[in-house]
């Protein structure tokens, strides 16, 4: 149904294109694009899917980062309930250049501070929570309490991809007329690209989905390519 009323009446105009970009309002923040069905497929396995916040997320070019940046990974179990997370980060730092690890009670505030701005590419794997009541105040839950929207700002990232792998980090709701969350935080600390989830997520199929997008991303080194084609491989 959704198919049916947000992309069938355009279905003609894109279908030339591989890339979309779409730029959600109100509740559309919360729909699954990639995942749309039109009866015989997915809206991923025709087109690579990237969402802007708004257009105000559309902006000149940037330098490319520091070719000598960290990779820089963070991995809490909150407390042993997330037991895939430190598989997913030993896979990761083995795929990525220049690997710095945050393991459980090193994943800290202070840590993610000092190391965020060195940061070419961030990758944290942790609990997670959206907060309608004030999405500001959603969260990553770190060993030493949480990291809020609110919390980064005044942090400058030169991160050409951040992936928050933890649950519903990429829902955003209104506050003032703007759309606020973790991803808006992100991205207006400065992150190039940002892959994030509208769901609670399982946290096994998450470590594995993770290592095969990182898998495709050495060798292809397009984020949107990467996790078109890890989506079309899990199908």
């Amino acid at each position: 149904n959704l198919y049916r009323d947000l992309l069938l009446p355009f279905a003609e105009q894109i279908a030339g294109f591989s890339r979309l970009w779409i730029i959600p309002n109100g509740d559309l923040y919360g729909v699954p694009f990639a995942a749309l069905f039109d009866g015989a497929s997915y809206l991923v396995q025709r087109h690579r899917v990237s969402l802007l916040p708004g257009l105000g997320f559309v902006r000149p070019a940037r330098p490319s980062p520091d070719s000598t940046g960290i990779s820089l990974i963070g991995a809490y179990s909150d407390r042993g309930r997330l037991a895939r997370v430190a598989y997913e980060a030993a896979a990761v730092g083995a795929l990525v250049p220049r690997p710095v690890l945050l393991l459980e009670g090193e994943m800290t505030a202070e840590a993610l501070r000092r190391l965020l701005g060195r940061a070419t590419l961030v990758h944290l794997a942790t609990h997670a929570d959206f907060r309608k009541d004030n999405p500001l105040f959603s969260y990553l839950q770190l060993a030493d309490g949480r990291l809020t929207a609110h919390d980064l700002e005044g942090i400058c990232l030169q991160a050409s991809l951040v992936v928050l792998s933890a649950c519903e980090t990429g829902r955003g709701g209104e506050l003032g007329g703007d759309m606020v969350g973790l991803t808006q935080a992100f991205l207006d600390a400065g992150a190039r690209s940002l892959v994030a989830s509208l769901w609670q997520v399982f946290d096994p199929a998450t470590a594995t989905l993770m290592e095969r997008f990182y898998r495709l991303l050495a060798d292809v080194s397009d984020p949107e390519q990467a996790l078109a084609d890890t989506m079309r491989e899990i199908l």
